[in-house]
C-alpha cells in the first residue's frame, strides 16, 4: 500500500507540472481557432486527470493514517 501511494503521489505531481507547462505554452503560442480549442481540450482533460490522481493519492494517506 506504501508504494501505491507513493507510485500514485508521484504520478500527481508529474501530471500537475505538465498541466503547468502546458498552460504556460498555451499562453506563449498565440493561438486561434482549432489549434486553440485543441490545445485547450488536451490542458482540460490533464488537469482533470491530475486532480483525481492528487484525490486519490490523498484519499490512500488519509485511510494509511487514520487506520
Amino acid at each position: 500500500m506504501k508504494t501505491f501511494t507513493i507510485i500514485l503521489g508521484a504520478g500527481a505531481i508529474l501530471l500537475l507540472l505538465s498541466t503547468l507547462l502546458c498552460g504556460f505554452w498555451i499562453a506563449n503560442q498565440n493561438l486561434t481557432g482549432a489549434d486553440l480549442k485543441s490545445a485547450l481540450s488536451f490542458h482540460k482533460k490533464l488537469g482533470i486527470t491530475a486532480s483525481l490522481v492528487s484525490i486519490a493519492a490523498i484519499l490512500l494517506m488519509i485511510f494509511k493514517y487514520v487506520k
